[in-house]
């Protein structure tokens, strides 16, 4: 799936409702901003053009790509590192790291999960702020779900399907997500891509920080700065290092 950045961003262009919320973010704290698993910089880019120093961390070379190509075309300085975001070093101290749309749940366990969090956490500024988004997915799958219709850019309409569910321990999430290329109500392509990764709920992501070395200062239950409540399965996390304390 993240060798098609064209793709990815067609499956990610309707996302823009976080934007506002990593932008208040930005505005808090300040930069330089460091995002862990940038992708092709759909939030990255934003913060750049809105003027603020930018570090985007990726894994996947075809995603860095299309990050520096669009960049290129908007004129935008940030620099694109390839790294993991379970064992990178940076000389830079950050006044934000952001971990958005769920990106730890890429990570294939919870090792990676306290992995990257430490590394995040070696990386803030003093006063910084790591603020980490995370879903629960659901428990059992009740086959496809149509998760979003997009108008392709040949034609037609591609509708994205997922289908992910909770295994093993419940610590494990696997599934597919699913691409159709409709025209004129049939499917001329379809492409599925395989999804193994990992979740956790919030007790054990508390856990997970605490052992980083980070502290839960307050959780969002959306984008719109609401706080989370016991039954929110949308959560954005704003930790900071237990030294500041």
């Amino acid at each position: 799936m993240y060798d098609d950045p064209v793709l990815y961003d067609l499956r990610t262009s309707g996302i823009a409702r976080d934007d506002r919320f990593w932008t208040r973010r930005a505005a808090e704290l300040g930069g330089p901003i460091l995002e862990l698993g940038c992708g092709t910089g759909r939030v990255s880019l934003p913060l750049a053009a809105r003027g603020h120093r930018l570090v985007g961390l990726d894994l996947c070379p075809a995603m860095l790509a299309r990050a520096r190509s669009k960049a290129r075309e908007r004129g935008l300085d940030l620099w694109l590192l390839r790294a993991d975001m379970r064992a990178f070093r940076l000389r830079a101290d950050f006044q934000l790291v952001i971990l958005p749309y769920q990106s730890l749940h890429d990570l294939p366990d919870l090792d990676g999960w306290l992995a990257c969090l430490r590394c995040a956490g070696q990386v803030l500024a003093p006063g910084g702020r790591l603020v980490v988004e995370e879903h629960d997915p659901p428990s059992g799958s009740n086959g496809p779900q149509l998760v979003r219709s997009l108008r392709h850019p040949e034609g037609g309409v591609v509708r994205v399907y997922h289908e992910l569910r909770r295994e093993g321990d419940g610590s494990k999430v696997a599934g597919e997500i699913r691409y159709d290329h409709e025209r004129d109500g049939a499917v001329v392509e379809s492409r599925s891509f395989p999804f193994l990764g990992s979740c956790t709920g919030d007790a054990e992501f508390r856990a997970i920080a605490d052992r980083a070395g980070l502290q839960v200062e307050r959780v969002y239950g959306g984008y719109n700065d609401t706080p989370a409540d016991e039954d929110t399965p949308h959560r954005l996390y704003v930790l900071a290092a237990k030294r500041q304390r």
